[in-house]
């Protein structure tokens, strides 16, 4: 079970790393 929250986990922060990059490059878009 502790591996796959692990797993879960890891997921979850890589989708987050995701959006926040394309946020990041839709406000650097808005700002140019």
């Amino acid at each position: 079970m502790p591996k796959n929250k692990h797993l879960t986990g890891k997921i979850f922060t890589q989708r987050i790393e995701r959006n926040n990059l394309t946020l990041r490059t839709r406000i650097k878009r808005l700002g140019s």
